[in-house]
């Protein structure tokens, strides 16, 4: 448990330190590490598109991601604010595969939690792939404690001035 404790300690150090991108790669292989998940992808809300967009897809080689919120379990963890745990992508209605070929492969399982921001509002989700074993409630809990250290970095990031 240390260990864990340890992790978010790195995640709460380097959420201002590093661009959002880069603290994105740095939690999804924690997560990845500590939990026992293939991969992992976080989302932003673009609330004016109405669309979630993949900031870090981690280990794919793809472009950027977006999704209609209320569309795909993302989409619909963005709309709802609620997590998904689906043990079985393709025998749930809200799986989107469209994905997989395109992106060369194959999605088992997924968990999807909601990036809330201290107003309560949903700016973002992070959805791992494929977990290694079933997921205990302490790692439920550490991803809730990452997804709340990603919110803190999108809500500096939103409040920087923007440069010409």
């Amino acid at each position: 448990m240390s260990e864990r404790r340890d992790a978010l300690e790195t995640a709460r150090q380097l959420s201002s330190a590093l661009t959002f991108a880069d603290l994105s790669r740095v939690v999804l292989k924690i997560v990845r590490d500590e939990i026992g998940f293939d991969r992992g992808t976080i989302f932003v809300v673009d609330a004016k598109a109405q669309e979630v967009r993949s900031i870090v897809a981690d280990r794919m080689l793809v472009g950027q991601i977006a999704l209609p919120i209320g569309s795909g379990i993302a989409g619909i963890v963005a709309q709802n604010g609620k997590s998904i745990d689906t043990e079985d992508a393709y025998a749930d209605d809200r799986f989107d595969a469209k994905f997989d070929p395109l992106l060369r492969y194959e999605t088992r399982d997924i968990y999807c939690i909601p990036i809330i921001n201290s107003s309560g509002g949903v700016i973002g989700v992070l959805q791992m792939l494929n977990r290694n074993r079933s997921l205990e409630p302490e790692d439920k809990t550490f991803l809730a404690d990452m997804s709340t250290h990603l919110a803190t970095a999108l809500e500096r990031i939103s409040s920087q001035p923007k440069t010409v």
